[in-house]
């Protein structure tokens, strides 16, 4: 579940501040504006062909997406979810 201000409910790094360790033992008001970790299903391929086996759920992404240029979209990009889709 999404919460808005927060991130995903029950994750270690939901919040209003960053929640990551290094940064939070320096600055614990620091704003968390990642609330919510979105990553390329592309990327595990291109990590694949330089020898690393990693797949969704990994590198501590919240959501795996597909045909989205991450990347590139401007700051302040809404994305829509729809319903759960499994990988395997």
């Amino acid at each position: 579940m999404l919460v808005e201000g927060r991130g995903v409910e029950g994750d270690a790094h939901a919040g209003p501040f960053v929640r990551h360790r290094y940064l939070a033992r320096r600055q614990p008001r620091l704003p968390n504006i990642r609330q919510v970790h979105l990553i390329p299903a592309e990327l595990f391929a291109s990590l694949s062909e330089v020898g690393f086996q990693v797949e969704a759920g990994d590198l501590g992404e919240n959501i795996t997406t597909a045909g989205l240029d991450l990347e590139r979209m401007p700051l302040g990009t809404l994305i829509e979810l729809g319903p759960l889709r499994s990988w395997t």
